[in-house]
């Protein structure tokens, strides 16, 4: 498995069961002691960075327009795409994940999965509870990864009064499977560092980590007389290079949504027609592979704010920066511990949706089921950044 997001926290989960051993193969670099990655208010200097994969692609392609996004963000080293995000920690709503249980069975619906989201985190109850009157316990408790609420920052209040002027509701707790409004973050981010899915293999003795060794495909081994219905059997991988590793037991696919069906395909699973186009032996012919991806649109808007009103002087090279990096160098606390997002807000628009012709026509298409927000889940989310959103300061 690879050492991302899934795949640290499915290996920290095996290697609980006595004898079994668990290798975690991560095409990136370590994670540990780089500071970039640790400090929080360093995260946007991740972006198109070594620890980024940087993909290409194609995310609109119609006759009217096309849109080739040059660098789709994703985490190339041990933790993943949460070694590179901006904390904000939630888990969606409960309608989203009923939805799961028609393709994934009843162990994907709300009600099953929501254990799992505690078991995995550790909330800081100490961080001004005041902010977010909730449980905190209930959002997580003796699990690896820890959380805190987010500290205020400047312009807070402010973005509190304009919200609620407009008569949209502030949300005190999105973790009970409904998300509407505004709400102070709760995020990955404690003692003043990152903490992501890493976190996981931590103190596992029977977990090795290879970093910087890319899987070229899986070992796929003929077993026609098994008796389950498979013709092949995973037995192994093959790194670049042409070394293979092989599995006592299985072989567990989590390199994320560009890199599993990547290297799926790569061993010869998916549409048989696109891997013969590569010269590829197609040993499943599983046409869904590498199909249906779906991305979200970011539409950035920018405001100047008034001195004072946001972190962006604590960010910019001068004496207030330098005094930051030494507050943080050696307190872990001030500006650099900002984990950049304080307020997501969470919106509906069946109002205005209703009034465009195509979004009626495609509702109407989807049998009256809402196609963009099903079941009451939220059509926009809204986040706040009162902080420079490029890198625009050196870093290690």
């Amino acid at each position: 498995m690879t050492g991302g997001t899934a795949g640290n926290t499915v290996a920290g989960r095996l290697a609980e069961i006595p004898g079994i051993s668990v290798l975690v193969i991560e095409a990136g670099k370590s994670s540990y002691g780089v500071k970039a990655i640790s400090t929080p208010a360093l995260a946007t200097s991740l972006v198109e960075s070594e620890y980024d994969w940087q993909y290409q692609a194609t995310l609109v392609d119609r006759p009217d327009f096309k849109r080739v996004e040059n660098a789709v963000t994703r985490g190339k080293v041990l933790g993943g795409s949460s070694s590179l995000n901006y904390y904000s920690w939630h888990r969606g709503t409960a309608a989203q994940y009923n939805e799961w249980e028609l393709y994934g069975g009843k162990t994907w619906n709300w009600e099953a999965c929501k254990p799992y989201f505690s078991k995995s985190t550790t909330v800081n109850t100490t961080s001004k509870p005041s902010l977010l009157p909730i449980t905190l316990t209930n959002v997580g408790s003796n699990g690896p990864v820890k959380l805190r609420i987010v500290d205020p920052a400047p312009l807070g209040d402010a973005v509190v009064k304009a919200w609620v002027s407009k008569g949209y509701p502030l949300a005190n707790d999105i973790f009970n499977g409904f998300a509407i409004g505004l709400t102070h973050l709760v995020a990955s981010v404690d003692d003043g560092i990152r903490w992501s899915s890493v976190s996981f293999l931590e103190d596992k003795s029977n977990i090795s980590v290879l970093t910087e060794t890319k899987v070229s495909k899986i070992i796929l081994e003929d077993q026609p007389s098994s008796g389950s219905g498979d013709k092949y059997k995973a037995t192994g991988v093959e790194i670049l290079g042409g070394k293979i590793i092989k599995a006592k037991k299985e072989v567990i696919v989590s390199g994320g949504v560009f890199e599993s069906p990547h290297l799926l395909m790569l061993s010869g699973i998916g549409p048989k027609e696109e891997l013969e186009k590569h010269g590829i032996e197609c040993k499943v012919n599983s046409p869904h592979v590498g199909k249906n991806l779906q991305e979200h649109v970011i539409m950035p808007q920018v405001f100047r704010l008034k001195e004072g009103s946001s972190l962006d002087t604590w960010y910019r090279p001068g004496p207030q920066l330098d005094s930051a990096t030494r507050q943080y160098d050696e307190f872990k606390t001030g500006p650099l511990a900002s984990p950049i997002l304080e307020f997501s807000g969470y919106m509906r628009i069946d109002e205005r949706l209703a009034l465009c012709p195509a979004y009626v026509l495609a509702k109407e298409k989807n049998g009256g089921k809402d196609p963009l927000g099903p079941n009451g889940t939220p059509h926009f989310e809204f986040d706040f950044v009162v902080c420079p959103t490029c890198p625009i300061m050196e870093t290690e």
